[in-house]
């Protein structure tokens, strides 16, 4: 063999050590123990070979020699080999029955979440949540349900027939040759189908992908869309992705279901064949009749599991298709925290000269900007829609990290910092609040797990939450529905201060927390601002210019640039682009 013919063949089976690297990297420090169990899959189907091809001189001592202590040492051999079997693919499946694979799930799906948290946000948020929760949940199940299943069936359909074929050479090597002639044309066949078979297992597992993420994204959405009448369009959509995986189904049926007939025929003309064989040897007085008779049992006997040998590694496909998928998620690079690690010396913030674009976008996200903050005061960050605001606040909460200059904190380079000392000196008050589907309670506490009952409390009061929270069916144990579905805009902002109030972070940024908010609701919610804000350095985002009259410093973004930067005074003075946004919005008032 060349080494051309060494190199495909090479890659014609990487795949297959490939996934079998993945899954013993997946089972962690079980990998050993999962190891052994498959090892004992194997060696089971070893022995259950051998108990079947001592059917032979047990049929040849009873019936042709009669010899009966041979009879009897080979009838021992026969049932100590088929006990030793089933002993050991108990003890195989002992694994799954001791909880051992329900462990090894545990642990990947742990260390996926852990690996999502270590990822850049940016990258996070740039796959679809269906994606995500068909990697998490179906991909995991798929890898890890069937491992010893298979193995357990690809080893008795492979070696069982060969193990009898390499005995019957000792009695008749005619059929045993036309036996063992069978498998290159299963390995041939198989080799030849495979590539099919597995882009059409990697088609049906990209097609149930594409179904999660826009069946996530109906069921989040239908409010909105009954709100503007689109359900129906949507559902369209919805009904279309129901439709491709049907056809892909649908084909990958029928790529599998021809071959499988087709290997069924195949093995069942091998077996034909080599039982004519076996009778015309009878007929000239070649073979004994009752070796015939044998060797018909056992060929009977391991048939069926050949003929499906198709099914087997068509089930190894998906499981290299899902280990696929999980070996993508693993291997996407975690955010680095640089060395040596540093630490702020204040809470002043400076951005220098940073400039950010988007992955998989043209548009620039900001572009050069020097800016600083200093310690304890309020700067506002106002500008039309797309400027930049909301992606300076990102990067300063590392949702990923600028091409060019740097953001520092207190001179420290956020870099240069781990993801929870980061976290711990930023506040954020979003105006889209996310409150998870538990306790309101949970959901206060959660910004710092040591707090006691008594400062979740005051938090709220502080928030200006714990009247409406009191009148709840349960007041803190109250449910408050999936992203706070049961409560209203203005109630979820102040849970959502209350947070901010409870983690008391040194920095706070405000982004947009009135801006959806009737009268009343905003009048709440500032009051709660107004206690937020003392002492801390500050970062307001906003488009209503009324409220940020009173800050230290107003930056104006355009395009991503920092175009004006000054207090309201000196900004109207200048009558540039807020200026011009101050006469808009009175104007509209």
């Amino acid at each position: 063999m060349n080494t051309t013919e060494i190199a495909m063949e090479n890659r014609r089976f990487a795949p297959i050590r490939k996934t079998w690297e993945s899954l013993m990297r997946t089972a962690g420090d079980r990998a050993q123990s999962l190891r052994s169990s498959i090892f004992k899959l194997g060696l089971s189907a070893v022995l259950q070979g051998l108990a079947l091809a001592s059917i032979l001189p047990l049929i040849d001592a009873l019936c042709i020699t009669h010899d009966m202590n041979s009879a009897l040492v080979w009838l021992s051999i026969f049932t100590l080999c088929f006990a030793f079997s089933a002993a050991l693919r108990w003890r195989a499946y002992h694994f799954e029955f001791r909880g051992e694979m329900i462990m090894i799930t545990q642990f990947l799906r742990t260390e996926l979440g852990r690996k999502m948290r270590q990822m850049p946000l940016q990258d996070i948020q740039g796959a679809r949540s269906g994606e995500l929760i068909h990697t998490l949940l179906t991909s995991v199940d798929s890898t890890l349900s069937y491992v010893l299943g298979v193995a357990n069936a690809i080893f008795t359909s492979l070696l069982v027939p060969i193990i009898v074929a390499i005995v019957l050479l000792a009695y008749d090597w005619r059929l045993s040759l036309a036996l063992l002639a069978v498998f290159p044309a299963i390995v041939f066949f198989y080799h030849r189908r495979r590539p099919a078979f597995g882009q059409s297992a990697r088609g049906v597992d990209e097609a149930h992908k594409a179904l999660y993420s826009d069946a996530v994204e109906y069921i989040q959405g239908l409010a909105i869309l009954k709100a503007v009448g689109q359900e129906s369009a949507q559902r369209h959509r919805l009904q279309a992705r129901f439709d491709d995986l049907e056809a892909m189904q649908r084909k990958d049926t029928q790529l599998g279901s021809s071959p499988n007939l087709l290997m069924t025929s195949m093995v069942e003309l091998g077996m034909l064949t080599v039982m004519l064989l076996g009778v015309y040897l009878v007929m000239i007085g070649q073979l004994p009749l009752a070796l015939l008779g044998a060797f018909l049992v056992i060929v009977i006997r391991f048939a069926e599991p050949l003929s499906s040998l198709v099914l087997y590694t068509y089930m190894f496909d998906m499981l290299e298709s899902a280990m696929g998928d999980l070996d993508t998620l693993r291997a996407q690079p975690n955010q680095v925290v640089f060395e040596p690690q540093q630490q702020p010396r204040d809470y002043g913030i400076e951005f220098s000269q940073m400039s950010f674009q988007y992955a998989n976008s043209n548009k620039v996200g900001l572009c050069d900007v020097s800016l600083s903050i200093p310690e304890r005061s309020m700067t506002a960050i106002v500008g039309p829609s797309g400027a930049g605001k909301t992606t300076l606040m990102k990067l300063m909460q590392r949702y990923a990290d600028p091409q060019c200059g740097a953001i520092r904190i207190g001179g420290a380079d956020i870099r240069h910092m781990s993801a929870a000392e980061l976290s711990g000196l930023v506040s954020v008050v979003f105006q889209d609040v996310y409150l998870f589907n538990d306790t309101v309670l949970h959901n206060i506490h959660i910004a710092r797990p040591s707090a006691t009952r008594e400062e979740v409390q005051q938090a709220a009061r502080l928030a200006n939450c714990d009247e409406f929270v009191q009148a709840l069916p349960q007041g803190y144990e109250t449910i408050v529905g999936e992203r706070g579905g049961n409560l209203s805009g203005g109630e979820r902002q102040r849970i959502s201060i209350a947070r901010a109030i409870l983690k008391d972070s040194p920095i706070l940024v405000l982004d947009e927390p009135t801006a959806s908010l009737d009268v009343e609701n905003e009048t709440l919610v500032q009051g709660a601002l107004n206690y937020l804000v003392k002492s801390r350095t500050v970062i307001v985002i906003s488009h209503r210019l009324s409220t940020v009259q009173g800050a230290d410093r107003i930056v104006v973004l355009e395009a991503g640039r920092v175009t004006e930067c000054g207090n309201h005074n000196a900004l109207m003075a200048r009558q540039g682009t807020y200026y011009r946004m101050q006469m808009a919005q009175c104007s509209t008032a």
